[in-house]
């Protein structure tokens, strides 16, 4: 009975270092397996169609709502005005282009260096700080 306990409670050990582990007479399924890795997954930053016309000049930012008017979208403003008041599912016009600004723009610009511009970056990371 203490040999079946000591076995056990070393079964119990080893499921719990993230391996499977082959019982004798158990199922072909339950053979030693590396539990796979957890991947970060990585959406693409959303697109939004926006009029000619309506995206700031140079320097400035302009929030975008998916799906209201353009009459009644914000104004634009000085980009450090919208520091920490970018909520999820808007989207920044900044130098001519759409920013997501529920996309992980800091990651991206680790992985491709340049290819976002120091504002985008700064006013979306409060949401992956």
């Amino acid at each position: 009975m203490k040999l079946v306990l000591v076995v056990a409670a070393s079964l119990l050990t080893l499921s719990a270092c993230g391996r499977s582990i082959a019982i004798p007479g158990g199922s072909p399924s339950a053979s030693t397996a590396e539990s796979a890795p957890r991947r970060e997954t990585r959406r693409a930053p959303r697109a939004v169609k926006v009029p000619p016309g309506h995206y700031p000049r140079a320097g400035q930012c302009r929030l975008w709502y998916e799906g209201r008017p353009p009459g009644q979208q914000p104004r634009a403003t000085e980009c450090r005005n919208l520091m920490g008041r970018v909520p999820d599912g808007a989207f920044i016009l900044h130098s001519g282009k759409a920013w997501d600004s529920g996309y992980d723009w800091r990651a991206h610009n680790r992985r491709n260096p340049g290819s976002v511009p120091h504002t985008i970056v700064e006013l979306t990371s409060r949401n992956r700080d």
